[in-house]
């Protein structure tokens, strides 16, 4: 008696502490049922969130990693009645058989791997084909909301994403390409951030991975793709997990990247005293190696330590250019053959140690704190050569970078049930140190140093408060204080150095009923330049074109007003920004240098409409997804003044098709519009790509073909100030890629979550 007593207990325990659903299955006479399916699911549109099998005795055990609020247990065996219970359950779940016994059957389904909220959509990875894709980086560009038709991540309407694993701030996007989607758990895609995450953050991608288990595991990965050139890359990544928590990883990637161009640079300024014309083959080889060591232990139901250290480096980064130069100057025709060569290299540690703790009778409370240590350095060094006939010019310059970055971060969540609480605060303390030099023939050699020192504090608040299955209302707000220091050759400079407070409140509202939502959302954001921005170092672009910084620049601070509508799998997005102080790149003409010098200014004051649609559909193995985004603004900039108003639409579909043999295959194209982005006029393009993925066991496979039409084209104009510059760059888009994985169990990844995350950006 006192033996069944403890099972009982430790049963009951299972059930409700940490999120653990067990028990057993058993039929009508109460014996046992052996490989019963069981699936936990969300109760109120029957979304999947976990699932086993019972074993020989009949039991089973889901951690859902959450309270039971909400959930429901449904269990189904062939031959047996479907049962659903709640939870926690009370008992045994006991099967019944069907009345009617059925031939054989087929069966056909679509899993909703798609769930929406109030902030944006959650995308589960369990079972979805998306993991069996060759990267994490591929698994996301074909999710709902997401544009990759530039070749990166970009959230429909929402531009560029800061993204985290395990709320880590990614800080080097590449580890994307390294990750497997079969650890990840799942995906959200906010695309209305709170106050908690950076104040220039406008859209955020969090990657849960699956919990690793005890033991060795790891994945070697490699791949190689052909373009107009060759490039490679290898992947190792290895944990060890104790049975007290205790566990330990280490990774190691290498990669040799290149790329070739076809470019040409039409340039016109002065009133048409001056046009060049350059074109010419444009090529790029970099080497870099990347490895990661850390550890955490994990103690209690959810509590976790931990230290992560990474060290990044590439050794070789060359680019080389041989061009024929066409110019006019003042009615006076020069033909040029220039060879322009640079090597760079970098070399970055990063250092992070997070803290992670649940709290409370009821673990409704969650500390976590992050604090990073930040190193790095980078340079490059340009020869150029220019040949008129029997004369050479030679111009050499040099730049070189050392940067700092101490941040901390702190954070506390309490959950109350209908209401929920964050309350937090960071700090970080950056310096970014700058060297140029540079010399012309029978020149004296010219130069600079540029010190950035800034110290930035911040605290936010977000109160979420869900009153019923209906409504959720969000609030929030950031405070930041920032001290901008700037000196040139050691000394201070007062009229470049500034001290910002800024305020930025954010506001959800959103309603959910049936098959719809409706949210309405209004936030703030602060785009602070990045250090390459404030610089004063110049660099050799063309004969006549050079490019520099601007220490004068002032942040931007957008507001945006949005509204989003889900019906089903169709979303929805459409927003209004107020633009100020915006940041771009223009030209002006210098008639003494008689040169074209492209430097970062702030734009006036402007609108911008962006519209966004998603609809995906499931047609027995076809599964296509329809996506589009159409922004107008209506800029007015320059002397004399010129309007940027003519639309960009960007329109694309995915499709993925379930072959026979476990094979997935998947087909995009994308298309861009003629239209103004800021002061750039790009013409219209288009590409097509298609992805072969199967799995053999343990190993993954997955063929890619990018552009394989080849008829992606990069071609934009700039024309403002009287200065016209047309940018045309040809090829480094038409490539395939085999990628080959191997698995062995499950491994873990870090928890900590990162600082100073819009910092280390604008290095």
């Amino acid at each position: 008696m006192f033996f069944l007593i403890l099972l009982v207990a430790r049963a009951a325990c299972a059930q409700t502490s940490g999120g653990m659903v067990a028990g057993n299955v058993v039929d009508e006479q109460g014996k046992p049922m052996e490989y019963a399916t069981v699936a936990v699911l969300d109760a109120a549109d029957s979304t999947y969130v976990a699932g086993g099998l019972t074993d020989a005795e009949g039991r089973f055990s889901v951690n859902v990693g959450r309270t039971f609020d909400g959930l429901m247990l449904r269990v189904t065996s062939m031959g047996y009645a479907e049962k659903y219970e709640a939870l926690p359950l009370s008992g045994p779940v006991r099967m019944r058989q069907k009345s009617t016994a059925l031939g054989e059957v087929t069966v056909t389904g679509a899993r909703k791997y798609v769930k929406t909220n109030a902030t944006g959509l959650t995308v589960s990875m369990e079972g979805n084909p998306l993991a069996k894709l060759g990267s994490a980086a591929d698994a996301i560009r074909m999710m709902p909301m997401i544009d990759a038709s530039g070749g990166g991540i970009s959230v429909l309407g929402k531009g560029a994403p800061e993204i985290y694993v395990n709320n880590r701030k990614l800080r080097d996007r590449s580890e994307l390409n390294r990750m497997s989607p079969e650890d990840i758990k799942s995906v959200d895609i906010i695309t209305t951030p709170t106050a908690k995450y950076g104040s220039s953050v406008t859209s955020v991608i969090i990657i849960h991975t699956k919990k690793r288990n005890e033991g060795l595991a790891g994945i070697i990965s490699g791949g190689g793709s052909q373009a107009e050139v060759a490039s490679g890359w290898a992947n190792a990544d290895f944990s060890y997990m104790l049975a007290n928590g205790l566990g330990f990883y280490v990774n190691g990637n290498v990669s040799n990247d290149g790329y070739k161009q076809d470019r040409e640079y039409t340039e016109d300024s002065g009133g048409g005293i001056l046009h060049t014309q350059t074109a010419g083959v444009y090529k790029g080889r970099s080497t870099s190696v990347n490895a990661t060591a850390g550890g955490s232990y994990d103690f209690g139901e959810s509590n976790s330590v931990g230290v992560r250290y990474e060290y990044s480096r590439t050794p070789k980064d060359n680019y080389h250019a041989l061009s024929d130069i066409l110019t006019r100057v003042d009615g006076e025709e020069s033909a040029i053959s220039s060879t322009n060569n640079v090597d760079g290299q970098s070399t970055r540690h990063y250092l992070n140690a997070y803290f992670a703790m649940k709290l409370g009778a009821k673990k409704n409370y969650e500390l976590t704190a992050d604090a990073d240590y930040m190193y790095g350095t980078n340079g490059d060094n340009q020869l150029t050569e220019e040949r008129v006939q029997t004369e050479t010019d030679m111009i050499r310059t040099s730049n070189k970078a050392a940067y700092h970055l101490i941040a901390t971060k702190a954070n506390l969540s309490m959950d109350f049930g209908k209401v929920s609480i964050d309350l937090g605060g960071e700090y970080s303390h950056t310096t970014n140190r700058t060297g140029f030099a540079s010399a012309v023939t029978d020149a004296a050699v010219t130069g600079a140093e540029d010190y950035v020192r800034q110290d930035l504090a911040g605290g936010y608040v977000d109160l979420v408060y869900s009153p019923n299955k209906h409504w959720t209302f969000i609030g929030g707000l950031r405070f930041e204080a920032t001290s901008f220091d700037y000196f040139k050759d050691g000394s201070f400079v007062g009229n470049q150095s500034k001290s910002y407070t800024d305020w930025l409140p954010k506001a959800v509202v959103s309603y959910a009923g049936g098959d719809w939502r409706v949210t309405l959302s209004y936030g703030s954001n602060v785009y602070r330049p990045s250090y390459s921005m404030l610089n004063n170092n110049y660099t050799y672009v063309t004969h006549t074109s050079w490019e520099t910084g601007n220490p004068l620049l002032l942040p931007s601070t957008p507001k945006t007003l949005s509204l989003g509508l889900t019906w089903k799998q169709t979303m929805l997005s459409a927003s209004y920004i107020r633009r100020r102080h915006g940041v771009e790149y223009v030209y002006t003409y210098l008639p003494d240098e008689r040169i074209n010098l492209r430097s970062p200014v702030n734009l006036p004051s402007s609108d911008l409409f962006t519209v966004s649609l998603s609809h995906s559909m499931d047609i027995g193995f076809w599964h296509p997804m329809l996506q589009g985004t159409v922004s107008i603004s209506n800029l007015s900039y320059g002397s004399p003044r010129q309007d940027y108003d003519k639309p960009l639409f960007v329109v694309g579909m995915q499709n993925r098709f379930d072959l026979p043999w476990g094979v997935y295959a998947y087909l995009t194209g994308s298309w861009m519009s003629k239209g103004h982005n800021n002061t750039y006029y790009f013409d219209d393009s288009a590409s097509v790509s298609v992805i072969l993925s199967k799995r053999f066991g343990n190993w993954s496979v997955n063929l890619y073909g990018n552009d394989v039409l080849g008829t992606w084209r990069q071609k934009h104009t700039s024309a403002m100030n009287g200065v016209s510059v047309l940018e045309y760059r040809k090829g480094a888009s038409r490539q395939v890629m085999l990628t080959v994985r191997y698995t062995f169990k499950n491994k873990k990844t870090y928890k900590g979550k990162g600082t100073g995350s819009s910092e280390i950006q604008r290095f």
